[in-house]
């Protein structure tokens, strides 16, 4: 997950951007900086799997932002302090929705077939540990799609409790977000 945590994240990655368009770095960082809020990642308000138990490689993992931009007010800025029909005025614009498109996309994450799997099985389990998983994925999971390596599984499990979709408490995983499964 390349989660976007701060102003300076953001305006890296939208500095190239600036540069090419000759936008002014102090204008830019204002605008941000006044326009944008990065919240406390515990405030974390929503999050969901959403898995087609027919398409197990299609899953994704969405995660309501951390972000609030306050369009409103970046645009308001941008028309107070230049004319929105000049170059620079357009440019402006367009990356201040260029910044919405990155956080956007940076709420969804896509998930690997064997993560699906192994959010299917600690969505029946409830809570369990990796050999537990692991049993019922061999059991409920090989006939269909194959034996997962237990190195790929274990993968799998940091990778799911790195982005927090599930948890990891006392050698036991549960389900962090909300599961939809959609069944064919």
């Amino acid at each position: 997950m390349s989660s976007i945590s701060g102003y300076d994240e953001l305006i890296d990655l939208l500095s190239g951007f600036a540069r090419e368009h000759d936008l002014d770095e102090v204008t830019v960082n204002s605008l941000f900086r006044s326009s944008v809020d990065f919240l406390e990642p515990e405030l974390q308000t929503a999050s969901v799997v959403i898995l087609d138990s027919g398409k197990l490689d299609d899953t994704k993992s969405v995660k309501a932002s951390n972000v609030k931009v306050g369009i409103k007010f970046a645009l308001g800025a941008i028309f107070a302090v230049k004319p929105a029909l000049t170059a620079k005025g357009i440019w402006l614009i367009l990356l201040v929705l260029k910044a919405i498109v990155t956080l956007v996309g940076d709420m969804s994450i896509d998930l690997s077939k064997e993560e699906a799997i192994i959010i299917f099985a600690i969505y029946r389990l409830q809570v369990a540990d990796d050999n537990r998983i692991y049993d019922y994925i061999t059991t409920n999971f090989s006939e269909e799609y194959g034996c997962i390596p237990y190195d790929r599984f274990q993968k799998g499990l940091e990778q799911l409790v790195k982005i927090r979709t599930i948890k990891l408490v006392d050698g036991q995983y549960s389900l962090n977000e909300a599961v939809i499964v959609k069944t064919v």
